[in-house]
């Protein structure tokens, strides 16, 4: 299998197939001036979801949030958002994904809408976050922890890139009592989150 049948197959552009080679992600040795991607199973994110799947979806995307998701339906959606963030095509993936069976919801209905005509850039948008009125700790708490596991990342990754320790991400995280206002925008900034308001024991 080539670059470009690689491409196809994972509904992303040859240019992310050739720097996921690069990254390791793809396995693929040298063909003269090419690539010969090796073992690529058949691509499971371009089968529909199942409603359940689809709907739980449609909910995260919408709060920008994995509000009452755990374990592997938190890993899931996580992933999935991740994996429509990084596509060239989220528009073609969306499509692909949304199950015959799926029944009326507006929000979903709006998104699919504007798959079936390609509008890329709104399904970007849709997925990108706005400023974040966090107001309380409650709310800090999952919208970092949320952010972090659409990102892939483990505390200690985030805390690194914050310039923070794994202890104060499991702190916010956690809902516990914060001293550091400073220390908690530096992780905020880290996720790409603004934050319009933040709870007063942050601002203390």
């Amino acid at each position: 299998m080539n670059v470009t049948e690689a491409a196809a197959q994972l509904g992303v552009s040859p240019r992310r197939v050739r720097a996921l080679i690069a990254d390791g992600r793809i396995r693929a040795h040298r063909v003269g001036v090419g690539w010969e991607i090796e073992g690529l199973a058949p691509s499971k994110e371009r089968r529909a979801l199942s409603v359940r799947s689809w709907l739980m979806l449609g909910r995260a995307v919408r709060s920008r949030a994995l509000v009452g998701l755990s374990g592997h339906d938190r890993m899931r959606t996580a992933e999935r958002i991740r994996r429509l963030r990084e596509s060239d095509r989220p528009s073609r993936l969306l499509a692909d994904w949304r199950p015959a069976d799926a029944p009326a919801e507006l929000y979903l209905d709006s998104l699919t809408a504007r798959a079936n005509r390609a509008d890329d850039d709104y399904i970007r948008a849709a997925l990108q976050r706005g400023p974040e009125y966090l107001r309380s700790r409650v709310d800090l708490a999952e919208v970092v922890a949320s952010e972090r596991a659409i990102r892939g990342e483990s505390r200690e990754e985030l805390a690194e890139r914050a310039s923070v320790s794994a202890r104060l991400v499991k702190s916010i995280e956690s809902s516990q009592p914060l001293t550091s206002p400073g220390e908690v925008r530096r992780v905020l900034r880290a996720l790409d989150i603004e934050p319009t308001a933040l709870p007063d024991m942050v601002l203390s």
